[in-house]
């Protein structure tokens, strides 16, 4: 068995390399070369089949999905998604409705039952980040805005690629579309993922730190892996699929100041694997199914390439760009790619699509992405030709309103009060999402009593009691939390509802009453979405009411320890994002500029001062003054490019870079011996 596995992996990997070194000579996608040498080696070409354990090739293309996704989500960055701007969330979804449209009445008038025809439009609306990434960049055009908007639509798609497929998955094994499912499912979604990547983030970038600094590329690696196979398993046994699980945790590893660097090691890892991905795509691809369905293949490539080109080009012009930049957009991205084929994968791996569907999905690729290189290539051409036989009234309106800009959206004219309600209210739901994952893990953790070491008494409610009880304490901090901002809020929202009149006096008992109604209205809300959201876990109600009874007291014992603990996780996220790698094709560009401003200066750290004691993150360098510090003099002791944990000593030479500015600023906070106000 094990000598039949090593030849089957041998003969995968000597087609891939094979055909990789032809592609690579002919200047084609060397992914083409993959598929094509897995229909070569497959069964239904070759009298004998060459690989024996179809099995064990499927499994690692597994492992290739994973790596696949886990890559994605290394290129993916928050803080890019962030930058994208309106342009590329609009065109996006735009484009994902269409293609979803035009697949799904393609699957009809082809005869397809609901399910294939709605396959083909999820698959037939993701675009390939690999194939246009690899060909921008061999035709030098990364940094042109056609390709900044392009790499925007790809980043955005992708996010919603994910959401398509964890909603394709639960569709499938329910079999039904019916709305308050796909309510459901969405909303387990969003709470998974927003708590994973809100807990990866707090987490995973300073443990990379400390592992990033036995300076072992080794055990960067290992410890890496460990987290992409754990977070994986972790995605599984939610219901998810691999791809949603690597995506989340490379997305997260990213933000980590190790993000490049990781990027850099794992890439041969996922090269590997990504070879036998899609070697065992073309495996699965019959030649004769090919033949068959010549008809479909060719119209679905043509709706494809020609949607796609409309779709995205009338979409960008429509966010207010020039008419070439818009084509250029569409032709850049009229294919499908990996994507695609994990989504018809999953179809066919829980039986709920058509044989053929999967085949056609690998032809239609391989045709859109044969032509994406000559698309890219011709597309300012293209796009002239297109648009000297555009309708002349159709392209004057085009270009008046493209001249009128992009849109920079609408001007500020709240009040600072009502800013910070928004930004408030955005909080609570935020928080609400996490404690909705602890208790869906909760949830999902009781249906394995095998996993504690004793048994709960049954009076008490059984083991569903204690992950009730484990839940609420995890969540404290959280609607601790959540009770504070409550709290602000109704005392912004009494003011302003009792705001006196000129010439009045404010009636402030009136107000303060009012305050207490609505902090009691809302908190009892929140307190009855808590016990909603964990119906399945709640204990006997004598037991209920000692607990809540517990818990109340404790609240109100350590409540500054919760909002210590919650803070501490605040900062931690906003450090994360805040001190993110920049991206790997920026970062030598921006160095010129960064050099020519930035100054480095020593600050000998005085007896008496605030900071004196504190880490550096509490003393907030970076986010107060704007500058960093690279390093710090400790007696004999030199610490190098210090992480936000490190603690200032009282007598030690702190080294700082940054702007003439930023650096008086720096060391105004240091030697101040009292502590500053917080900034606004």
């Amino acid at each position: 068995m094990h000598v039949a596995l090593l030849e089957d992996l041998a003969i995968v990997l000597v087609a891939a390399g094979l055909v990789a070194v032809v592609f690579k000579w002919l200047r084609q996608p060397v992914l083409l070369g993959y598929i094509l040498a897995g229909i070569l080696i497959g069964p239904y070409l070759l009298p004998v089949p060459l690989v024996q354990d179809d099995d064990s090739i499927h499994l690692l293309a597994e492992l290739g999905v994973m790596m696949l996704m886990f890559n994605h989500g290394l290129h993916f960055n928050f803080q890019r998604l962030l930058k994208v701007g309106p342009t590329a969330i609009v065109v996006a979804v735009v484009q994902i409705a269409v293609m979803v449209w035009l697949g799904m009445t393609l699957g009809r008038l082809f005869g397809w039952d609901p399910m294939d025809s709605l396959f083909l439009g999820v698959l037939l609306s993701i675009s390939s980040a690999t194939i246009v990434y690899k060909v921008l960049v061999e035709l030098n055009q990364v940094h042109e805005n056609a390709s900044a908007i392009s790499f925007g639509v790809l980043v955005v798609g992708d996010a919603l690629a994910i959401a398509l497929l964890a909603l394709l998955s639960s569709i499938a094994m329910t079999g039904t579309l019916e709305p308050v499912a796909v309510v459901g499912t969405l909303t387990r979604l969003g709470i998974f993922l927003v708590v994973v990547p809100v807990a990866g983030l707090i987490v995973v970038p300073r443990l990379l730190a400390r592992v990033g600094k036995l300076q072992s590329v080794e055990v960067l690696l290992i410890v890496t892996l460990a987290l992409c196979f754990g977070v994986t398993l972790l995605a599984l046994s939610l219901g998810y699929s691999v791809a949603l699980g690597a995506f989340i945790i490379g997305a997260v590893v990213s933000e980590a100041r190790e993000g490049p660097r990781i990027t850099e090691i794992i890439e041969p890892v996922r090269n590997m694997f990504s070879a036998i991905f899609f070697v065992a795509v073309g495996m699965l691809v019959e030649p004769a199914m090919l033949v068959a369905y010549a008809a479909p293949i060719l119209v679905i490539s043509a709706a494809v390439i020609i949607g796609k080109v409309v779709v995205y080009s009338l979409a960008t012009a429509l966010c207010g760009r020039s008419p070439r930049t818009s084509l250029k957009v569409g032709l850049i991205l009229a294919q499908i790619g990996e994507f695609s084929f994990i989504i018809a994968a999953l179809g066919l791996s829980l039986g709920v699509t058509s044989d053929f569907l999967y085949p056609i999905t690998v032809a239609v690729s391989l045709l859109t992405t044969l032509a994406s290189p000559y698309l890219i290539t011709h597309a300012d051409a293209i796009a002239g030709l297109i648009w000297r036989f555009t309708p002349a009234p159709f392209a004057r309106a085009v270009t008046v309103y493209s001249r009128l800009g992009p849109p920079t959206g609408m001007p500020e004219t709240t009040p600072q009060n009502r800013r910070l309600i928004r930004r408030w209210l955005l909080q609570i739901g935020f928080n609400l999402a996490i404690v909705s994952g602890v208790f869906l893990m909760a949830a999902e953790a009781s249906q394995h009593p095998e996993w504690l070491p004793f048994v709960v008494p049954a009076w008490i409610g059984g083991h569903d009691t204690l992950f009730w009880f484990a839940a609420v304490m995890l969540v404290l901090p959280v609607l601790v939390a959540i009770f504070n901002r409550l709290q602000v809020i109704s005392m912004f929202a009494a003011e302003a509802a009792m705001q006196a009149k000129d010439g009045q006096v404010p009636n402030y008992s009136l107000r303060a009453l009012m305050a207490n109604v609505m902090l009691v209205f809302s908190t009892l809300l929140v307190a009855l979405f808590v016990f909603l959201l964990s119906g399945a876990l709640l204990p006997p109600l004598p037991i209920l009411g000692l607990m809540v009874l517990f818990v109340v007291v404790v609240m109100m014992r350590l409540r500054n320890h919760f909002i210590g603990v919650y803070a501490r996780a605040q900062v931690a996220l906003e450090e994360t994002l805040a001190e993110a790698p920049p991206e790997p094709d920026t970062a030598v560009e921006s160095m010129a500029p960064l050099l020519r401003e930035a100054r480095m200066d020593l600050v000998h750290l005085e007896p008496g001062a605030w900071s004196a004691g504190k880490m550096i993150r509490e003393v907030g360098i970076r986010t107060r003054t704007g500058s960093s510090v690279v390093a710090i003099a400790r007696g004999n002791e030199r610490i190098i490019n210090p992480d936000p944990f490190e603690v200032l000593h009282a007598g030690e030479d702190v080294l700082l870079i940054g702007t003439e500015e930023q650096l008086a600023a720096a060391r105004e906070l240091l030697a101040s011996p009292d502590e500053p106000p917080e900034p606004l």
